[in-house]
This record gives structure tokens, sequence and C-alpha cells, in this order.
């Protein structure tokens, strides 16, 4: 690891998931044995202090093995950023914000605490094979700045789109998508460098009076790296592409084994994880793309 470079996972949890964070700890420590991310910070984000005491109690086996920090949201909100409204939100799930913000409040804590390379996902993800080149290929593929996507498949997804882009100004939302919404939730793992990171942040407290505002903002359809997507694209960082255009048609979290080698050879694009269900059906995609290194989706063991 370069000695500049600061990684960290993040990762909102639940006490009535919390078997899921168990097991993708544990997938960690079998696919880790020479600890090459033992100086990888995992942030794990409990809604308030009770619930974080809780996971220190049920995690703390895996304390003497992975780096973890037990983050309570609300009580971040409150004396950490001050914000006694928004700890208010996201006690009452207002709009159902309560996974987005504290994705946000997170990746707002890790940019604060210096860290420059921030994965972050639910706790649903399997770690499949060693890590050794896990965070090379994620900074890797975020300066390709490609995400793909397709049109949105169902009413929910199109809500998502809309309620996103109704972050920026009408033009921009123009400029964004001229012919259409393109959905481009978890093709490939939210990631984000600590520059562009704090870039984002200072814009969209300039566009909603402060970080709080912009908070305030965020409810369930507000995914946050959907957003972070389209501010890089309107930056000129990133370009969203359709996969229709190749003949792919099915919303790119779900793709199957043909989709990706599609993918690979008309944008020489790999991901770094794919969905469980296929990985089980196709295993030998693990040599195929060697860029996957992760399942996500690990609660979904159905036809996407």
């Amino acid at each position: 690891m370069m000695p500049n470079r600061k990684q960290c996972f993040i990762i909102p949890i639940h006490s009535s998931k919390c078997t899921w964070i168990g097991a993708f700890l544990d997938s960690v420590i079998a696919h880790d044995p020479d600890r090459l991310l033992a100086n990888v910070k995992f942030f794990l984000g409990a809604s308030n202090g009770v619930e974080a005491r809780l996971f220190q109690k049920w995690l703390t086996p895996y304390f003497s093995k992975i780096s973890i920090e037990i983050l309570s949201i609300d009580d971040y909100l409150n004396f950490g950023l001050n914000m006694p409204s928004i700890a208010g939100r996201l006690r009452e799930n207002h709009d159902g914000c309560t996974v987005n913000l504290k994705k946000f409040c997170m990746m707002f804590y890790a940019l604060k605490n210096g860290y420059n390379e921030i994965f972050v996902s639910d706790d649903d993800m399997r770690l499949l094979k060693s890590p050794n080149k896990l965070f090379d290929d994620l900074v890797s593929n975020y300066n390709s700045g490609l995400y793909l996507g397709s049109p949105p498949d169902c009413e929910q997804n199109q809500r998502i789109v809309e309620d996103c882009v109704n972050f920026f100004d009408d033009t921009e939302k123009n400029t964004l998508f001229p012919e259409g919404y393109i959905y481009s939730w978890f093709f490939d793992a939210p990631f984000y460098t600590g520059i562009e990171l704090d870039l984002f942040f200072n814009d969209m407290s300039n566009r909603f009076d402060g970080l709080e505002g912009f908070l305030a903002k965020v409810r369930y359809e507000s995914f946050e790296h959907l957003i972070f997507q389209y501010w890089r694209v309107l930056r000129g960082t990133a370009r969203i592409i359709d996969t229709s255009s190749i003949g792919i048609h099915r919303k790119t979290e779900s793709l199957f084994y043909d989709d990706f080698n599609k993918i690979h050879l008309a944008y020489g694009y790999q991901p770094v994880w794919v969905y469980l269900w296929e990985i089980f059906h196709q295993p030998d995609m693990l040599f195929m793309l060697p860029k996957v290194a992760l399942a996500i989706h690990a609660d979904r063991m159905f036809i996407p």
C-alpha cells in the first residue's frame, strides 16, 4: 500500500440484519489470510448508540483480525455535526431516508478523517478471493470514468432516477439525459476518491445552503452513488453508457456472464463484483473476469 493511500469500507448496519455483516467479515478473514486488508478501515454505521453498543458486543471476535470502527450516526449528527434536525429525520426514518443518510454521513466522516479511497456498500456482500488487487482495481475502474446502466425497468427505478436528478437544475438534467433516463445503480462497487468527494460535498453544500440543507433533502430514493455519478458526468470526469446499445436490457446490478463478456469486449471494463446468484451458476467467471473479487445481493437467491 502506498503511504499516501488511506482506504476504507463504509457499510451501514442494522440490528435486524446483524448476521449479514458477520458473514461478510467471515468471508474477509477466510480469503485474506495474509492480512492484506489489515490497514484498511471498516467503518460500520449503526443508527444510534444503543445499536452501536450491541454491534460492539456481537462483533468482538473480529476486532483482533479486522480494523473496525462502529459509528453511531445519531450521535455523529447530534454532536459531531451539530445537526439535531437531521438526527430527527434519521430516527423517524423520514421519507425512508435512513440507509442513504447513513451512507452520506459516513462518507463525510471518512473524508474528514483523511481517507481518500472510499468503498461504500450494503452488508449483503461476500469476498470471494484474495483482495490483493481490490483497491487497485477500484481505482482503475474509477479513473476510467465509465458508468454503465440501462433505462429504468420498473416504476420504482424510475422514481429513484427522478429523485436523484432533482439534486440538479433543469439545464443540468437535460445535459445528463437528453434521450431519457438511465438507471446505473450497483453495476460496480460505489467508490470515491477523496479529492472528488470533497468537491462533491462542497458543491452540494453550496447548492442547498450548507451540508445540513443537502442532508435534509435525502430520502429513500436519493441513492448516494447515482447522485455522485451524475455530478461527475456534469463535471466532465465521467460518462454513463446505455448498455441497451450493445443488446443488454437487464438492469446492470443483475447481469449475466454473457453480459459481462459483451461489456468487456465493447468497453474494456470489468467490475469488481457481480450478483451472487450468477456466481453460483457461472463460477468460472472468477477466472474469466479476473477483477471480480466480491459478490453482492447475498440475500437474494432468485433469478434477477
